[in-house]
């Protein structure tokens, strides 16, 4: 997948650990449909892990809303905007 820089390093380094969602493609180990939707719906997000995120400007800000949301601490939410 085109999508994902750098995703055979961060598979071996985080094995289950790394998620990758993404709705413009399709693929192996690829969660289709929006990050957002899904951790909306999450009750488990653990409060003791970093989160790093990376991609559009709202999306991030979507998604470190929700993580807020759920109990998630600030400095424990990575960003990386891409325009």
């Amino acid at each position: 997948l085109k999508s994902f820089f750098f995703s055979s390093l961060f598979k071996a380094e985080l094995s289950s650990a790394y998620l990758r969602f993404c709705t413009a493609e399709t693929g192996d180990g690829v969660i289709g449909g929006r990050l957002t939707d899904y951790l909306r719906n999450k009750d488990d997000l653990s409060t003791d892990i970093k989160y790093y995120l990376c991609g559009g400007s709202q999306m991030v800000i979507d998604v470190r809303e929700i993580l807020l949301s759920k109990g998630i601490p600030f400095d424990h939410i990575m960003a990386e905007i891409y325009f």
